[in-house]
């Protein structure tokens, strides 16, 4: 979701590639995780006193399915976007990558990039809307982004299904037992239907999780539109 945006320039000398959860050193650059593991980022306190300063570092996920982590000291906050920020944020997907530099006045750790997850008022509308399509799975219900559920705050808008085979069901996103949209998908192959503009519970803080689950064993590509919150 992040190729929309201007990369910061970042000149890594130290990078390792980690294939475990792994405590990101003061000598570290760049971290490049290769599996569904956790980067924990030192205390910015420690980083002060050890007279390091202004620290950066560039955390990518390299796996082609799995989401990274990245946690800080409790004691320490991530910026990303919410009101105080959160203790944890997620990197979905491969290739993706955050570059984070250490606020040592406000104990928080600043996104450098990418920028949507820092104020949606920074961005020009028609880089703040998103769809995320996703294929149901029958009755079982399918994450719409990863079980660690939405990478930032978002504002759902808008959803509609392409039916996938002639099979008649009810398509439903929900929020554990809060529906956002429930509506019938067709019968005829290739034919859209969508929500009839009554959304229900759209706001999401990062890590909410989202489903989508077809009421029968008719299948549908659903999609999903939001914007950033």
């Amino acid at each position: 979701m992040f190729s929309n945006f201007i990369t910061p320039s970042f000149n890594p000398r130290v990078v390792k590639i980690k294939a475990a959860s792994y405590t990101a050193l003061a000598g570290d650059d760049e971290i490049r995780v290769n599996g569904a593991y956790t980067v924990t980022l030192p205390a910015i306190s420690t980083l002060a006193a050890s007279g390091i300063g202004q620290k950066t570092y560039k955390i990518k996920n390299i796996h082609a399915t799995s989401t990274v982590t990245i946690s800080c000291n409790s004691a320490d906050t991530i910026e990303d976007g919410s009101s105080g920020g959160s203790t944890t944020v997620y990197i979905p997907k491969q290739n993706d990558y955050y570059i984070l530099e250490a606020d040592l006045a406000a104990s928080q750790w600043k996104l450098r990039f990418p920028t949507p997850l820092i104020k949606k008022e920074n961005l020009p509308a028609h880089m703040r809307c998103f769809t995320k399509v996703v294929s149901t799975n029958g009755t079982t219900a399918v994450n719409v982004f990863t079980a660690n559920g939405c990478p930032n705050a978002l504002t759902i808008t808008g959803i509609s299904a392409v039916a996938k085979d002639t099979v008649a069901g009810d398509i439903s996103l929900t929020n554990g037992t809060n529906t956002v949209s429930s509506f019938a998908k067709s019968a005829t192959a290739g034919i859209v239907t969508g929500e009839d503009g009554s959304l229900a519970n759209t706001a999401y803080t990062a890590a909410d999780t989202l489903t989508i689950v077809s009421s029968s064993t008719g299948d549908a590509r659903v999609s999903i539109n939001y914007e950033l919150a």
